[in-house]
């Protein structure tokens, strides 16, 4: 093939994605939105990657959709780094096996937790590491757009 060919030829557009944060409230899915005052609700988030698996999740809930936000931005913008560490947990007497997870302290609390549990810890530090990559790069992350109502399923993560 001749230059001219190459040079004329249309590339695909490639088009990357970055990990985003997403809102969950607890409100069930299918009610409708309130006329009057706002129906109290808990909200936590969750940081997705860009082929949409979960990176991690707060480390608390919140009693607002302002709340929440103010803690990604706490995250992200923080001028300390956060501490990350992995931790081992035995076998539960329901007998499921034991494994690995991981948290972030910020200010001396809880500012992120894994939503996996991990069998090696390989594994979890690997997770880990990714999750402190995703929130290195916050110009490329974009801010939240919307709140997905879970109902009681919001809770759900490790152990």
């Amino acid at each position: 093939m001749s230059e001219a060919a190459v040079s004329e030829t249309a590339l695909p557009m490639i088009i990357t994605r970055s990990a985003r944060f997403v809102l969950l409230s607890d409100l069930p899915a299918k009610v409708a939105r309130p006329a009057g005052p706002a129906t109290p609700q808990r909200v936590s988030w969750r940081l997705i990657a860009a082929n949409n698996r979960s990176l991690g999740q707060a480390g608390s809930v919140f009693g607002s959709v302002q709340e929440c936000i103010v803690d990604i931005d706490r995250l992200v913008g923080s001028a300390v780094e956060p501490e990350g560490s992995v931790h081992f947990h035995d076998a539960p007497a329901s007998g499921t096996g034991s494994y690995w997870s991981w948290t972030i302290m910020l200010d001396g609390r809880v500012a992120a937790n894994s939503t996996h549990e991990y069998r090696r810890r390989i594994e979890c530090e690997r997770a880990l590491g990714q999750f402190l990559a995703a929130i290195g790069d916050p110009p490329s992350m974009p801010r939240p757009d919307r709140v997905r109502r879970l109902g009681d399923r919001l809770g759900s993560g490790p152990r």
